[in-house]
């Protein structure tokens, strides 16, 4: 079993790396045309005198697909704001029970808002930006994406839990699998022990 375990932490943690080197590339060339929204922005309107009415427009939209696929891809866990102060002070078994329980109301809660969210941006099909004419249903999809990506990361999150409440050895094979593929090399330094 925990071969297997090996072998699936391996499978994800190399769809991890994939994806998140992806949306890097992404993330880097939607900053570079935001970047050149931008500049061409000023230069026309300070130098030229002749503002560009499509330029802002665009460094919204990429500013948004920026936020939203780097929080959906490259984040790793732990990367985050987050307030450790109490969660730190409890029993590692109490910290794992909490990241279970966490996880799964997101779930739910994601869940339970995705088909009205999804029906909504669906929806804006029928509007256009006002610069760039661009179906808004487009420009919006990327919070689909940032959704369902924050859904399948907090079941990964419970599934690991449940592992290492239940499973030590199958949870220890299945993080080591994903951590060595992932490209995750102890992102938290050890504790040192009293």
């Amino acid at each position: 079993m925990n071969g297997a375990a090996y072998q699936f932490g391996q499978k994800v943690g190399s769809l991890s790396r994939v994806a998140r080197k992806a949306a890097e590339y992404l993330t880097a060339l939607l900053f570079c045309t935001l970047f050149f929204a931008f500049v061409s922005q000023i230069f026309m309107r300070y130098a030229l005198n002749s503002p560009l009415n499509w330029s802002e427009e665009l460094s919204i939209i990429c500013y948004m697909w920026i936020v939203f696929v780097a929080c959906s891809f490259t984040l790793r866990d732990g990367q985050h704001v987050i307030f450790t102060i109490v969660v730190q002070s409890l029993p590692q078994r109490a910290r794992t029970v909490l990241a279970l329980v966490s996880s799964l109301v997101i779930v739910v809660m994601l869940l339970r808002v995705s088909y009205g969210i999804f029906d909504y941006i669906t929806f804006m099909k029928v509007e256009k930006t006002p610069a760039l004419f661009l179906r808004k249903d487009y420009v919006f999809s990327i919070f689909i994406v940032f959704i369902a990506m924050l859904v399948l990361r907090c079941l990964w999150t419970a599934f690991t839990a449940v592992l290492e409440l239940f499973c030590q050895k199958t949870h220890e094979a299945l993080v080591a699998g994903f951590d060595e593929t992932a490209g995750f090399v102890n992102s938290e330094p050890e504790e040192a022990a009293p």
